[in-house]
């Protein structure tokens, strides 16, 4: 068997909460990462996954490196928040603070708040945690790249658009046509 379809067959169900869809991640290292999730809640992309076998150190317990790799992935939240739905947005800077441990089972979710928005960047601080408890903050600081619509970015309109939403976060730059 090779070892995506080992990974695989040992994966636990998603079981997401409800609400939360698919997020098409993209191929290359982030569908050896597995299932991720999003949904808007409160005007904030919040994404999150299941923590299967494949996720799991030698202390069955959730590998920081996949911690790490899903507070990277924070960068969709920030894109979507930021109304750059099709745009690539690479990590210029990522730092975590580990607070707690992952157990196999527990569906992990990452809030994350875009603090500043400027032409060229977007700073964020997000927390992560395990069912309720806190396991991560981290804080990053991603470079806005190049718009290519429809291929650039994974986000697309998969959650709608918060450009035209009535309670926009109020450091979101705003649209040409807002003015």
């Amino acid at each position: 068997m090779d070892a995506i379809k080992y990974l695989q067959a040992t994966d636990l169900s998603a079981d997401p909460p409800e609400g939360f869809r698919l997020l098409p991640t993209g191929g290359g290292f982030n569908c050896l990462f597995g299932a991720v999730y999003g949904c808007v809640i409160e005007d904030r992309l919040v994404l999150g996954f299941r923590v299967s076998p494949r996720h799991l150190n030698p202390h069955n317990t959730c590998h920081g490196g996949v911690l790490a790799t899903f507070a990277d992935m924070m960068a969709y939240a920030a894109q979507w928040e930021a109304g750059l739905l099709y745009t690539l947005t690479p990590t210029i800077s990522l730092s975590t603070d580990f607070l707690a441990p992952a157990l196999l089972g527990q569906w992990i979710r990452g809030d994350t708040e875009l603090v500043k928005s400027t032409r060229t960047m977007l700073f964020t601080q997000s927390i992560i945690r395990a069912d309720e408890t806190s396991i991560l903050r981290c804080n990053a600081i991603y470079k806005i790249g190049a718009s290519k619509e429809d291929s650039a970015s994974v986000i697309g309109n998969l959650f709608g658009n918060p450009a035209k939403s009535e309670n926009r976060h109020p450091i979101q730059p705003k649209t040409a046509s807002q003015g």
